[in-house]
């Protein structure tokens, strides 16, 4: 019985020592672990996005290698698809009174900046190629920048041994693996010409007219209350002009289903001109899209501004 008393006593002692020197670690090295996990952490997204890049990068490559001109290296076409990834826009200063004015022109400009360089790399590129290797490279570019983002702070974080660093970069990492994703997937998409977006915008459109013909029997030759003419505006942009309920009503849509959106606000804004050259003036603007869905919102929900 002294034996067991002696063990259990011998015990005793051994998990209190075990346990002073596991809070002590905790309380001096507590930190050190949290931030090593939470580089493991981020060094595991970091993997991922490059993946996801490589990716992207590979499937632009299929594209280009078919319709490059002859003599045209793989290096050569790797070194051009870098350098695009790595292109950029700067924009105005967030204070500077004409901010939509530049803004606008800067994305306009970008944007044929963009296909003049792709079309200097690839002379024969068609107008449909071009557009599914815009979108390719923008897509892959994003994942590019957040790779970036990512090493950065991860290197930072190492090099100043800066552990709450790391672990603010890490409570990140969520929500940019979440975005990275979201390009992950539309790449696919853009390499299949697949449509893209939600498509409601269009697809409102496409109800309100079908619906306005079959209320209005547009088949009948009598009905004087519904007309229709259907024509291809700039920008990438169909407009259907009706006369509904003794209302004339432009609707605009994009051409689809490549995976060119076109420019609507654009096309609005000549719609608005040509109105006034006729001295007339839109009574109402009626915007339809859809807006990022938070978690806890039921979908399809509507909301109007």
């Amino acid at each position: 019985m002294s034996q067991f008393t002696d063990f259990l006593a011998q015990f005793n002692n051994f998990l209190t020592t075990f346990f002073i020197i596991l809070l002590l670690l905790v309380f001096f090295y507590g930190q050190n672990w949290q931030g090593w996990y939470a580089g493991q952490q981020i060094k595991k997204s970091l993997k991922g996005l490059n993946k996801w890049k490589k990716h992207g990068i590979n499937l632009i490559r299929k594209i280009i290698e078919p319709i490059s001109p002859e003599g045209i290296t793989t290096r050569e076409i790797n070194d051009f698809i870098n350098r695009m990834l790595d292109f950029f826009v700067i924009p105005p200063v967030q204070l500077d009174p004409p901010i939509y004015g530049k803004l606008r022109y800067l994305m306009s400009y970008r944007e044929e900046r963009y296909s003049k360089l792709i079309k200097q790399f690839l002379p024969n590129i068609d107008k449909s190629s071009l557009a599914t290797i815009s979108a390719l490279l923008n897509a892959t570019t994003e994942i590019h920048n957040l790779h970036k983002k990512v090493r950065h702070n991860l290197i930072i974080g190492e090099k100043t041994k800066s552990y709450l660093f790391l672990l603010s970069t890490a409570s990140e990492i969520t929500q940019i693996m979440i975005k990275a994703r979201a390009y992950r997937t539309a790449i696919d998409s853009f390499m299949k010409k697949s449509p893209i977006g939600d498509s409601i915008g269009p697809m409102a459109v496409n109800e309100f007219l079908k619906e306005s013909q079959k209320n209005n029997n547009l088949n009948t030759t009598d009905n004087n209350h519904f007309k229709m003419k259907l024509q291809k505006c700039d920008h990438g942009i169909y407009s259907s002009e009706i006369i509904f309920e003794e209302r004339r009503c432009i609707c605009l849509r994009p051409n689809g289903p490549d995976v060119i959106v076109g420019n609507i606000g654009e096309a609005v804004e000549n719609v608005i001109l040509e109105l006034r050259g006729e001295k007339l003036h839109p009574s109402i603007l009626i915007s339809i899209d859809a807006i990022t869905r938070l978690e806890g919102e039921k979908l399809g929900t509507v909301a109007q501004g």
